[in-house]
């Protein structure tokens, strides 16, 4: 079982959600976890794109550690592709889901800032989404959930990140799907007591200077 599915057996932590609410929410899972899926909902100009690129583990002659160097980006299936992958990793030493936001792009790479759902792990992961596929490698210090199960971020910028982080990937999941459930879970941790460490606070003030004075 899944991080999430064995917090639904938890009745203490279980949202109550209405019939057509959790209809919604599975059906979003189904294509969170299914990227011929997620390729469908994709604009036509954009899935001719991301057909001609192979879904590969790793861009080949990649330099420096898988996903945290922009010169070895993490090979996904367009923006959707971002967002489940993210919504997907987990930290390795404690088993944290992760918040994320786009902090913007650089040389057609694109820049994400995390951070773990206990505060504990903040983090920059790049991304190559112009591919069919997506990788089944991870970063180093991360794992994967055994599936997706609710968006737990968004593509957009969020000034104020991580507070204000749920209702924007609420937003950003009524932009594909139409409703706006983000991970259910989220709603119940206080991302406002969250603090960037201070070297993380420099290194994403100067990636935004350069991905704003491109």
């Amino acid at each position: 079982m899944g991080f999430f599915s064995n917090l639904f057996k938890k009745k203490d932590r279980t949202p109550a959600l209405p019939d057509t609410v959790r209809q919604a929410l599975d059906r979003m899972v189904s294509i969170l976890n299914d990227d011929d899926k997620q390729n469908a909902l994709m604009p036509v100009h954009l899935q001719s794109i991301l057909l001609q690129g192979a879904a590969i583990d790793e861009i080949n002659g990649g330099e420096g550690p898988f996903g945290k160097n922009p010169c070895n980006p993490i090979p996904v299936n367009g923006p959707l592709g971002e967002i489940t992958y993210l919504s997907r990793l987990l930290t390795k030493s404690e088993g944290q889901p992760l918040f994320f936001h786009r902090l913007g792009s650089r040389q057609n790479i694109d820049v994400y800032e995390v951070v773990s759902w206990d505060g504990s792990v903040w983090d920059i992961l790049y991304f190559d989404y112009y591919h069919k596929g997506k990788t089944r490698k991870v970063p180093e210090d991360y794992t994967f959930a055994e599936r997706v199960e609710g968006i737990t971020g968004t593509n957009k910028y969020v000034p104020s990140f991580p507070a204000g982080i749920n209702e924007a990937a609420g937003a950003c999941a009524n932009s594909i799907f139409g409703v706006p459930l983000s991970n259910p879970f989220m709603r119940n941790i206080n991302t406002s007591e969250f603090v960037r460490p201070a070297d993380h606070a420099r290194f994403v003030q100067d990636l935004l200077e350069v991905i704003q004075n491109r």
